[in-house]
């Protein structure tokens, strides 16, 4: 693995080095994709940014409320930025929150925003998961496979690699759909439903996995639920639109 990655004098962390050359090759090819619909590219940068900061400030937020015993004696200690005490779902839910309010604000369609926002997440998922891999932010499941890599003197699958390859399959399904005809909306759900459906299937060459219920995978369940309402908003869209998908 490549934990780390030198330029001139310094080293740097290869996982927060390549999240946020991902964060900004996505903003720049939405970016990119909405100018050639037509619309300022400034505005997904705008939106790019409003959600990373409702994102960190309120993943933030609700890590700090659903944990304050252990800051009600050292307040000042809740403004203090550690990237393992952001709830990542709620920050994802705060970020949506402000794109959808900066669209609004701005009289933009938003369906159009999320199609091409999606192209851009798209390209973001596969440099973002090289980062991810390379700074072993996962733990495969053991192998014998021949292509298992060492992590903690163990034989394992790559598994945030095969989630990679899949990310790389899904950015090219986007790109090749974006110039064709279909309706607003379509390439968002596409997303969400490729990338839900690989994370279903891809989710066991994971070890330690959190659990719900009778000792479900979290993700998988989070997984099969996204991808159901994202095959169902796509059939919504198809049968309103009157546009054969």
């Amino acid at each position: 693995m490549l934990t780390y990655i030198s330029i001139g004098p310094a080293t740097i962390p290869s996982y927060p080095f390549l999240s946020l050359i991902a964060f900004w090759a996505a903003m720049w090819l939405a970016a990119k994709e909405a100018e050639r619909r037509g619309i300022d590219g400034d505005h997904l940068y705008n939106i790019g940014l409003y959600m990373f900061v409702a994102g960190i400030l309120g993943g933030r937020f609700w890590y700090v409320l659903t944990h304050w015993d252990a800051y009600a004696d050292a307040p000042l200690q809740a403004l203090a930025l550690t990237a393992n005490a952001i709830a990542a779902p709620e920050a994802v839910l705060f970020a949506f929150i402000a794109a959808i309010v900066y669209v609004y604000r701005n009289k933009l369609d938003l369906a159009t925003i999320a199609d091409v926002g999606a192209v851009g997440a798209a390209l973001g998922l596969v440099i973002g998961g090289i980062g991810a891999f390379l700074g072993s932010q996962t733990l495969g499941a053991p192998t014998t496979l021949p292509w298992a890599i060492t992590q903690f003197g163990e034989a394992r699958h790559p598994a945030h690699l095969y989630v990679t390859l899949a990310a790389a399959i899904i950015f090219g399904v986007l790109w090749f759909w974006r110039t064709k005809p279909h309706p607003s909306g379509f390439l968002f759900w596409l997303l969400i439903a490729l990338y839900a459906g690989a994370r279903l299937l891809l989710d066991p060459f994971f070890a330690l996995p959190a659990t719900i219920g009778g000792g479900y995978r979290m993700v998988q369940v989070a997984a099969l639920i996204a991808l159901i309402v994202a095959l169902a908003a796509m059939a919504r869209i198809e049968k309103d639109s009157g546009q054969k998908i």
